[in-house]
């Protein structure tokens, strides 16, 4: 009995450290599934706020400019009076304002029917990676999946999580749970049920297999109840990546013809906005699902690039726990010869051979300096395409700051007008104003004067439009047409006389 003692240690080493391999693979893929998130917050001219979750499509290696989250992240919420006036993408924190790109939001449904929306940062950046995307019918009920987000209650238990907002991809917040329901119907959407956690502030995140897929986007749970919770099909965004040609990448595991591991499914290696794929998109994206062919979903659920390489992963497990079985049976058979000389001699017993993981810097790999060692932003205009900076500028406390046209004296007194999307036009002609004076307003020109905010200078800049009757600046000079008139906050001007009089602020 004692002889046969060795072997089955070996086999207890064995199956224990493949075990142990294959859950420390899936860990692994979940942690860099983070890299692909982002903090997305609406502004409205108050400085009222709803935060929520996106994550990067595109190509697999290449920057990213498009972001996936929930319409109502981004959309009008008339019952509490919120109407947003900027949107951010925050890819740090606010303390780093290089990290803070305005979005424009190309798609969002007013119905919330899709409850979707696709932001758009302008540039690419490298601050985060594009998710792979797993279509519907490569997964079943009861396998695990994570919901990974950035919710209000992490911020709220975190010292300075108000304050400045943590956004990094470690930052976010991973809870894990299974598909409970394959498919239920929410507002006329396709949604997976599950019980991973999801708070305000998830939403618009990704939803993602052990092995790092895209399958769903964070939107809902239950107003009653516990764990009952709902996450759109990734599916339902292939229609609107098509339309609006945005780049993205699938693998489908159901069959042959699946896309590896970053492997667009299309001619190219790297495919053009026109090549992305959709459930339209041919034969290839269009398989039949296990039930269809008469299988098991089971058997289908590794495409051959992962089945060779999990066979391969056990054959290198296998020589290694073979070799290392060798060795201890060496010491074992050696330390035995020398107690029958020595009963007090202790059989000497191999280090472990284990270490600890030392998976690439998310920062390094996104070509990003860390914190302590990001520089001033520079306030060159071209080295700040589309960022937050000016219209979305810091105070001291920290809070972004939304440059508006605010009324003083007449009609307008009181009202304030955001300036940090587009250039607003004075004037009584409804058809070319933004801002629209009586027809009977004294002094007032059917296109009188315009406003804007220049970001990359940072300052607010008036135009007179050739009117009747001027446009002057408080101190009472009046300006030149058609030729700019830049100013500061806390600048005051008027058209014709002070009882139309307007200033500018940062808010």
């Amino acid at each position: 009995m004692k002889r046969k003692l060795p072997i089955f240690f070996i086999i207890v080493v064995f199956w224990c450290t493949v075990f142990s391999m294959r859950a420390n693979a899936a860990n692994e893929a979940v942690l860099e599934a983070r890299n692909t998130v982002v903090r997305v917050v609406a502004f409205d001219e108050n400085m009222n706020f709803s935060k929520g979750t996106g994550f990067a499509v595109g190509n697999i290696g290449e920057p990213v400019r498009y972001f996936v989250t929930n319409s109502h992240v981004v959309a009008a919420d008339p019952q509490y009076g919120f109407y947003p006036v900027a949107i951010v993408i925050i890819f740090e924190d606010l303390t780093i304002e290089k990290s803070i790109y305005e979005a424009k939001v190309i798609y969002s449904s007013e119905t919330l029917t899709p409850d979707v929306a696709i932001l758009d940062i302008g540039t690419p950046v490298s601050y985060r990676q594009a998710a792979k995307l797993l279509p519907e019918g490569n997964v079943r009920e009861t396998d695990d999946v994570f919901a990974i987000g950035f919710p209000a209650s992490a911020d709220d238990i975190n010292d300075s999580g108000r304050e400045t907002l943590p956004s990094r991809p470690e930052n976010a917040t991973t809870s894990k749970g299974i598909i409970t329901k394959l498919k239920i119907s929410n507002a006329g959407t396709n949604c997976y049920q599950i019980d991973a956690v999801i708070n305000p502030g998830n939403s618009g995140g990704p939803l993602i297999t052990e092995d790092g897929y895209v399958i769903g986007i964070n939107t809902f749970k239950a107003l009653e109840g516990e764990g009952t919770n709902g996450a759109i099909y990734i599916d339902t965004m292939f229609p609107l990546f098509q339309q609006y040609k945005i780049p993205y990448v699938t693998a489908d595991l159901t069959s042959k013809g699946g896309a590896e591991e970053g492997n667009p499914a299309a001619p190219d290696a790297n495919p053009k906005a026109s090549d992305a794929l959709s459930p339209e998109a041919g034969d290839e994206n269009t398989k039949p699902s296990a039930e269809e062919k008469g299988e098991e979903k089971s058997s289908n659920r590794k495409d051959p690039g992962s089945e060779k390489a999990d066979a391969f992963l056990y054959l290198i497990v296998g020589i290694a726990v073979v070799g290392g079985a060798g060795l201890v049976i060496t010491i074992i058979i050696v330390a035995s010869r020398r107690g029958s000389k020595s009963k007090g001699q202790a059989a000497s017993t191999p280090q472990s051979m284990n270490k600890p993981y030392t998976g690439q810097n998310p920062y390094a790999m996104h070509k990003v300096p860390p914190p302590n060692e990001v520089k001033p932003v520079s306030t060159e205009p071209q080295q700040e395409p589309m960022s937050a900076r000016g219209a979305m500028n810091h105070s001291a406390g920290g809070m972004l700051q939304v440059p508006v046209l605010v009324g003083i004296t007449g009609q307008y007194s009181g009202i304030k007008f955001p300036l940090q999307y587009d250039k607003v036009t004075l004037g009584r002609n409804p058809a070319e104003c933004n801002v629209i004076f009586g027809n009977n307003t004294p002094g007032i020109s059917s296109k009188h004067c315009e406003v804007s905010y220049s970001k990359a200078r940072g300052c607010f800049i008036v135009i007179d439009l050739g009117s009747s009757y001027g446009t002057f600046t408080e101190s009472g000079k009046r300006l030149n047409p058609a030729t700019p008139e830049m100013m500061k906050p806390g600048d005051a001007f008027y058209l014709a006389d002070t009882s139309n009089k307007f200033i500018f602020k940062m808010e």
